[in-house]
């Protein structure tokens, strides 16, 4: 097929692999095609790639560095490389020994060819005289579903290589050929781009088979694109000028055949002014054919200069486009700031309504109270004018003082089986109003509440000082409550059979219940919510004795409010009611008698809820997991179908919690038949638990909106594993996390909030590192136990390490590295202190190189040139009046007295001359709480290089993931930066401390865990400040 074996052979290109390739950047011009295909191919391709789980070739792959980049941006595709060079491909192989790379000659009649569902191919066509057969002839033979092509576009021929022998413009590609058409064509500038890349205008081209492109139905990108058809339009009707001219030669020819047998030597004398006319004819038609290729050259130019002004006139209207953007979202905060006021002043309102009833309310109550005290007091001075009647009363009270001696304390405790509430209303979730709950089933309330006697003063735990990791608590939960609350202290499940052994062998501090429905893996089915034939009063015998041994005893009901007329009567028995629904407490002290009822919301456990090995570069778009009713709650419906529907642009997959259920009423959890399409089955808990991790977005749905405290547990979870979350409307969401969680109610909305999050990486990780936050400092089952024993008397607190920080000032301003220190949100306990590389010089070229950026004066600098001794003293002082103890660090010996007298305390390290965030610390500790390591570090961070420049790391390293040693490889997980090192007393090695000052990372021996790279910015060698668009970028 090719006519220049010598610059296409595997001899040549071996050649050039052994000698120049490298040293001319080769391994960057291919990663950079890679690159180009990721930034300009759009994003349907791939996701039909990923979802059909097509495989995939890069042909001309070189030495496999857009194969290996491609690999990592997306791991679900099974990416190999092909290149004519067996020396190209050893290389790859020795690089990427992971990855699938072959060294085969495509071209080679003899060969039989394999079959990929996608060929790739950048920068290669353009080396033979006939690409356009290599096309449609071998890769239209290999590929069945695409053909990507990246090749030079109208190449200059002042500065043309001399291996290309071929120009591509759009009027030589074709449009189709039998069986296969161009879906997209876009031409891109890449002569600026950063980086080694090749310099000029690049085509980047993509012919789909037939089948598949109607199928799938990709929105052509074409541009100007005219395709080979159009080009020929010219040269069709040229063509058909020349057929004429035939045919009229024809009829002449013919007329001169007559005449020259019927008219003799004149007739011959036309034929030969014919033959003369014909040659005319044909010097007329090369003519023509010379101005063919003069007006195809102008149309080519013509074509450039248009494309660029298109280009000019576009990069305009984009500009005012940003503009008008800009605009519109001033616009937005304002209206946003407007509803804000208009929403708190209806809140407003509405809490005067509620005051306003709950005042009707009780003075109704004091007026049937005071009616009650008339008839009494009339009974009671009927009584004493007669003596008859008074013997009368005093027998009756006798009478009933003996009978309720001789009542067993089953009798007194066992519900009344007539007044559970078994309806189908309130099986549904209707929360009754207070003067319902007040009003209905008097039998049930009033007297349960007197049958076991609760303390009137509380019962507190005997063991204050207990740690809440100390605290011994019996409980009856359910199986993933016990999970969540088990790690967190002593949680010893009882059931109806073995309590007794249980409080007599163990020093138990409360009982602890919930509003199970099974409780301890079906031990307390039927005993604890209200039933018509409850199973049995194991709960009151077990309630009364903890009352006699002064033991105190906590409910929580998490199924408030639906579910509160089912929990009623067993809650007022216990000392302390807690409630998930902050609305019910006024119900709650109304039917118990005190006010020992608190909110107690759901959480996260780290130890099962967190970002470790969550894919953060490579999740799916946006998920919904849960149940549509078709049949109740409207206004839930209508919000969650808005949700759904401006979901489904970005990507939106279902998990039908009833999907597969075949009873009765299975109609009515059937979503419709717009949204049947993104169902992807159903999930188990624990199966839900990866799909936490696997996607940008999860979306959530709220059933109880007004609520300040009751929400789906599920939103701490996905915020604690990295997720951002996009809910329906609920006050307690929006009481708890603001704008962390966005809420909507409108498909406008909906899309909104989630284009930010599926389109800005930057916005993303922003959002999901501030939701994981939040709720590993202030919502995890650890703080709600706190909650619970703070109520109870205990002194307990969540787990706070002592941290000691091991300081190498360096070059660093001693004003900065003590600004830096005390905003830490959990601040060092003490600090250990030495010099390591002298600084007062790097600190003076800091200052000047500050001045020269900034144009600004001296006077202006915000710190201080100072001597090491003097920048050590500053510090020192500084640190000492906050309360941090400071001593000098005395190398092998400081960490041997640390780790035998802290053992179970924390170690930082810190380089003066680096930056370090607020929450540098915080979140370094959470990690190592979640993750159950012993170090915390970072390896690919934010960096000040050698001369002054801002360098980010790249996108694939933002994940979390567990870390081994390895001496091998020095990009191993386990190697990080010394100076962002935090971890357990025990992995401190004198080592790491050596290396602060060095600009290279550490292997870490012990089991270790990379985090994101934010909250930390390493320098090696420009201490200056920090200019505030990088703080705002690095610390979130």
């Amino acid at each position: 097929m090719d006519t220049q074996p010598g610059i296409n052979s595997p001899e040549y290109w071996d050649q050039r692999f052994q000698q120049d390739w490298s040293a001319n950047g080769g391994e960057s011009y291919t990663r950079a095609y890679g690159e180009l295909l990721k930034e300009h191919l759009p994003g349907f391709f791939f996701q039909e790639m990923c979802r059909e789980q097509m495989t995939v070739c890069d042909w001309g792959c070189a030495e496999g560095e857009a194969v290996a980049y491609l690999s990592q941006l997306y791991p679900e595709l099974d990416i190999s490389g092909v290149d004519v060079s067996a020396t190209a491909i050893d290389n790859a192989r020795k690089k990427y020994p992971s990855l699938k790379f072959a060294a085969e000659n495509w071209l080679d009649p003899n060969r039989e060819l394999p079959a990929y569902d996608v060929v790739f191919t950048s920068h290669v066509l353009e080396h033979f005289v006939n690409p356009l057969e290599i096309i449609q002839q071998t890769l239209a033979r290999i590929a069945r579903t695409m053909i990507i092509i990246l090749v030079p576009y109208a190449e200059d021929l002042d500065r043309k290589d001399p291996e290309h022998f071929f120009r591509f413009f759009d009027s030589n590609l074709p449009v189709r050929w039998p069986g296969w058409v161009c879906t997209h064509f876009q031409v891109l500038d890449t002569r600026m781009r950063a980086g080694l890349c090749w310099r000029g205008q690049q085509a980047l081209l993509v012919y789909a088979e037939e089948n598949w492109a109607k199928k799938a139905n990709p929105a052509r990108c074409l541009n100007s694109f005219r395709g080979e058809a159009a080009a020929l339009l010219p040269e069709v009707k040229l063509l058909e000028q020349e057929k004429q001219l035939l045919e009229q030669e024809k009829q002449l020819l013919e007329q001169a055949l007559f005449h020259a047998l019927f008219m003799g030597q004149e007739l011959l004398e036309q034929e030969k002014q014919l033959l003369e006319q014909e040659k005319q004819l044909l010097r007329a038609q090369e003519e023509l054919a010379k101005r063919k290729l003069e007006i195809q050259y102008l149309h080519d130019a013509n074509l450039m200069r248009v494309n660029d002004t298109l280009r000019s006139k576009i990069s305009t209207i984009e500009e005012n486009l940003k503009k008008e953007t800009a605009e519109h979202k001033n616009l937005q905060k304002k209206y946003a700031l407007l509803s804000n006021d208009a929403e708190t002043l209806q809140k407003e309102l509405k809490a005067q309504k509620a005051e306003s009833a709950q005042f009707a309310s009780r003075n109704e109550q004091l007026s049937q109270d005071l009616a009650r005290a008339e008839s009494n007091y009339l009974e009671t001075k009927m009584i004493l004018h007669s003596p008859g009647k008074i013997a009368l009363y005093y027998l009756r009270a006798l009478k009933r003082r003996l009978g309720a001696g001789s009542e067993s304390p089953a009798q007194k405790t066992r519900p009344l089986s007539s007044d559970a509430p078994h309806t189908d209303e309130e099986q549904s979730g209707r929360i009754p109003s207070e003067k319902t709950a007040s009003s209905t089933s008097p039998k049930a309330t009033a007297p349960e509440a007197k049958e076991i006697r609760v303390a009137p003063g509380a019962r507190q735990i005997r063991n204050k000082d207990k740690a809440l990791k100390g605290l011994t608590v019996a409980c009856i939960l359910d199986t993933f409550s016990y999970a969540c609350f088990a790690p967190e202290a002593n949680f010893i499940p009882v059931t109806p059979h073995d309590w007794r052994q249980t409080f007599q062998q163990e020093e138990i501090d409360f009982l602890f219940v919930e509003s199970a429905w099974n409780g301890n893996d079906g031990a307390w089915q039927y005993r604890i919510a209200s039933y018509a034939n409850p199973a049995g009063n194991e709960l009151d015998d077990l309630i009364q004795w903890c009352n006699t041994q002064d033991i105190p005893t906590v409910f929580w009901n998490k199924e408030d409010p639906p579910n509160f007329d089912r929990f009623i009567r067993t809650a007022v028995k216990f000392d302390y009611i807690f409630t998930t629904d902050e609305n019910c407490v006024p119900a709650y002290r109304e039917k118990c008698g005190h006010d020992r009822v608190y909110p107690l919301m759901f959480a996260a456990q780290p130890a099962i809820h967190n970002p470790v090995d969550a894919k953060w570069g490579y999740r799916r778009n946006v998920c919904f997991a849960g149940t549509y009713y078709a049949d109740c709650f409207p206004e839930r419906r209508r919000q969650m179908e808005n949700l759904l529907a401006g979901s489904v642009p970005y990507g939106l997959d279902i998990f039908d919690r009833m999907h597969g259920y075949t009873g009765e009423d299975r109609n009515r959890y059937i979503f419709p038949e717009q949204f049947q399409p993104y169902i992807r089955g159903r999930r188990s808990y624990e199966e839900m638990l990866e799909e936490y991790k696997r996607y940008r977005v999860f979306l959530n749905v709220n059933s109880v909106q007004d609520s300040p405290t009751m929400f789906a547990r599920r939103v701490f979870e996905l915020l604690a594993c990295g997720t951002p979350v996009v809910s329906t409307p609920s006050l307690g969401i929006e009481k708890i996390f603001g704008e962390l969680v966005p809420q909507v109610s409108t498909v406008e909305e909906t899309r909104k909030a989630l284009e930010l999050l599926v389109e800005s990486d930057e916005v993303w990780h922003r959002r999901s590192i501030q939701g994981m936050r939040k709720v590993m400092a202030e919502h995890c089952y650890e703080h709600r136990l706190a909650e619970i024993a703070a109520k109870l008397g205990s002194g307990s607190a969540p787990f706070k390490p002592t941290i000691h920080l091991i300081l190498e000032v360096g070059a660093g301003f001693p004003e900065r590295i003590i600004e830096e220190i005390l905003s830490q949100h959990y601040l060092p306990s003490r600090i250990f202190m030495f010099q390591g590389t002298p600084g007062e010089t790097l600190r003076k070229k800091a200052f000047e190189r500050w001045l020269e950026k900034t144009g600004c004066n001296a006077e202006e600098f915000p710190y201080s040139l100072c001597s090491d001794e003097e920048a050590h003293e500053k510090i020192r002082t500084a640190l000492t009046a906050a309360g941090i103890s400071v001593a000098s660090y005395e190398r092998k010996k400081t960490i041997e007295k640390l780790q035998q007298d802290n053992s179970q305390d924390y170690f930082a390290l810190w380089d003066g001359k680096s930056f370090y965030g607020p929450h540098h610390l915080s979140d370094s500790v959470h990690a190592l709480h979640f993750s159950g390591t012993s170090c915390v570090g970072i390896y690919y961070c934010f960096r000040i290089n050698g001369i002054g420049e801002f360098c980010t790391p790249p996108p694939s390293v933002y994940d979390w993931k567990n870390s081994k040693y390895s001496k091998k490889n020095p990009h191993d997980e386990g190697f990080v930066f010394p100076a962002s090192m935090v971890g357990k007393m025990e992995g401190l090695e004198e080592f790491f401390v050596e290396r602060l000052p060095v600009d290279e990372p550490v292997g870490v021996t012990a089991d270790s865990i990379i985090r994101y790279p934010y909250e930390f910015v390493y320098s090696s060698r420009n201490p200056e400040p920090l200019p505030h668009e990088i703080r705002a970028q690095v610390f979130i």
